[in-house]
């Protein structure tokens, strides 16, 4: 198994790496004038889905949080040595779960938001022309 300090690269270079694409998809459907990705993004990044995913998504991390939170407390606070590998090493993916949920849901209100605001614009520009 991994060590739990590679482990805690690999949630951080997860998280920026899903932070990175988040913000290029949102640079995209900022400067697509055709629309094209826009509508491909809205339909994959669809507002009732992606808040219930990203719910799932937060529940399961914090039963995996929580369990570890049970074990650590059971044990007098102290990380065993038998229990250094596997319950960590949950608790590290549970964490990374709960993080991904909650920047999904984000992600989903602010591109979902943005998309609206835009076709409002569009909107009012077109009832305002003669």
């Amino acid at each position: 198994t991994l060590s739990v300090f590679w482990m805690l690269l690999g949630l951080v270079l997860s998280v920026l790496g899903l932070q990175c694409i988040f913000m290029g998809i949102l640079s995209q459907v900022q400067f697509d004038y055709a629309g094209e990705k826009t509508r491909r993004y809205l339909a994959a990044f669809r507002y009732t889905p992606t808040t219930v995913a990203s719910m799932f998504a937060f529940a399961l991390g914090l039963l995996i949080e929580g369990r570890f939170v049970r074990m650590y407390i059971q044990h007098g606070y102290k990380l065993l040595a038998d229990l250094e590998r596997g319950p960590v090493h949950s608790a590290i993916f549970g964490l990374f779960l709960l993080i991904s949920a909650f920047m999904t849901f984000t992600f989903g209100l602010i591109l979902n938001g943005y998309i609206q605001s835009v076709r409002s614009r569009i909107h009012l520009r077109e009832e305002e022309e003669p």
